[in-house]
């Protein structure tokens, strides 16, 4: 060991250095074990993306929660099903409010194959097919009688001739009839089918007709409609509770978009149990917090969402959290824990579980 000098000052001047050595390296140990920590949860934090991004990719299970765990409402609540509540297997007959026609198959020569004995009958074995008819296609041909008056054809210089008059349409001077309008409207906007592959199926019953008439007819007939959509808004807005939520749709033919922009379809609708259920679609090109806003102005009742922030900038509302969503980032936080023991994730999962099972038992009491 190094002597150390008898001079006092010396002494503390390394006895000074010793000291701010150690600092130096406790400092340094601090620190590596800080940036060790933060190598940890962002290996902590990798491996569960990985888990979770397994789990969406190969999971058949979707968000159930494991069998068994976790569903402490549901069981108290759990009844035994009779028979007749069993799910039953195999096809499903078809509908019996559809019209039927009966084809009734006999033999051409009804004898018996062993002694050659006339057969009588004892019974039908019954089957059923589904028939599909063609859209059938037809022309409605209006003739309206004309009228005149021979007396005063006789003492009058002219006779006035008077015609019975037509139905009303809904767009006047139109080749379509109500049903025309029906079947244009329904196979575009419930059957997504376009309007140029409708003109195609008319060209194949030898109707020429454009896309773009079908496109006039599609804008007329939303101004005739119009009336009856804002009744339904104004319906809706006087309800308790609201759901809402909004979607992407693209839109081919814009002004100032481009066909690969996102527009958004917003949509509205009153809770389960109201007496009057309305839902009340609404396009807007955006999603801005501005759309929501004009369309539930006045509102102040509940509104329940999935907590995108632009239903945040709504005053005088009261927001609900959709549990679905909320349920869902725990079942995420479960499949991404590497940990096989019940955690965090688990126990808010048993949570919205019983709350689950409570909304059941107020279901089964509102019906």
């Amino acid at each position: 060991m190094t002597d150390l000098p008898d001079d006092v000052e010396q002494l503390k001047a390394m006895l000074m250095q010793l000291q701010k050595e150690k600092l130096e390296a406790d400092l340094k140990v601090q620190t590596q074990q800080e940036e060790i920590a933060e190598l940890e949860t962002k290996v902590q934090l990798l491996v569960e993306q990985l888990n979770l991004s397994k789990s969406k990719r190969f999971s058949t299970q979707s968000e159930k929660t494991p069998k068994g765990s976790f569903n402490e409402a549901e069981q108290q609540n759990a009844t035994p099903k009779s028979d007749d509540e069993k799910k039953k297997t195999g096809r499903k007959p078809l509908p019996s409010e559809l019209e039927r026609e009966t084809h009734k198959h006999e033999l051409n020569a009804p004898y018996c194959e062993c002694c050659d004995e006339p057969l009588h009958e004892c019974g039908v074995e019954t089957s059923e097919e589904l028939k599909i008819i063609p859209q059938k296609v037809s022309v409605i041909r209006h003739e309206r009688t004309k009228y005149t008056c021979r007396q005063c054809e006789k003492t009058q210089t002219k006779s006035k001739i008077i015609t019975a008059p037509k139905p009303a349409s809904m767009i006047p001077k139109s080749l379509g009839s109500a049903d025309a309008f029906a079947a244009v409207v329904t196979a575009k906007y419930v059957d997504a089918l376009p309007l140029y592959r409708q003109v195609d199926i008319l060209n194949r019953s030898g109707i020429d007709i454009s896309r773009a008439t079908l496109s006039n007819w599609c804008v007329q007939l939303g101004d005739k409609v119009q009336v009856i959509i804002d009744y339904m808004k104004s319906t809706l807005l006087k309800e308790t509770l609201i759901c809402a939520d909004e979607t992407t749709v693209q839109v081919l033919r814009e002004e100032d978009k481009k066909a690969q922009s996102k527009s958004y379809m917003w949509v509205y609708r009153s809770g389960e149990f109201t007496q009057n259920p309305v839902v009340v679609y609404d396009y807007q090109p955006s999603r801005a917090g501005a759309c929501v806003r004009e369309f539930l102005t006045g509102y102040s009742g509940y509104l329940l969402s999935d907590g995108y922030s632009a239903y945040d900038t709504l005053e005088g509302v009261t927001q609900a959290a959709c549990m679905a969503h909320a349920r869902r980032k725990f079942t995420d936080a479960q499949k991404a824990s590497p940990s096989k023991k019940a955690g965090k994730p688990e126990k808010a999962l048993n949570y919205i579980a019983k709350l689950y099972g409570i909304e059941k038992q107020a279901k089964s009491l509102s019906s």
